[in-house]
């Protein structure tokens, strides 16, 4: 068996945490992608109708669950709904993420 000498053990150690920091990056990576890919496949939508005076805000205040920030709710309509802005008009139909029970 050959045996491998350490010529320069800074860049050796260097090269061992950046395999680490690498291997946990990815690891983490795929964890949360599969989590946030789980989740999103057992929510259920609801299509809403818009109407003259509506705003995503209101939309988000009647549907968003107890005790959660209409923020988050207003975020998850958004990318639901893949808007740029929060701009609707009546006649647009949007779906909406319910309440988990």
């Amino acid at each position: 068996m050959k045996k491998y000498k350490i010529v320069n053990k800074t860049r050796f150690y260097v090269f061992i945490i950046f395999i680490v920091y690498f291997i946990f990056s990815t690891l983490s990576f795929f964890k949360s992608f599969g989590r946030a890919e789980y989740i999103l496949s057992n929510v259920k939508y609801k299509e809403v109708y818009i109407s003259k005076g509506d705003t995503v805000w209101d939309i988000a205040l009647e549907y968003k669950p107890d005790k959660s920030d209409v923020r988050d709710m207003v975020a998850k309509i958004r990318d639901v709904n893949k808007m740029e802005n929060l701009s609707i008009k009546p006649g647009d139909v949007i779906k909406v993420p319910l309440r988990k029970k």
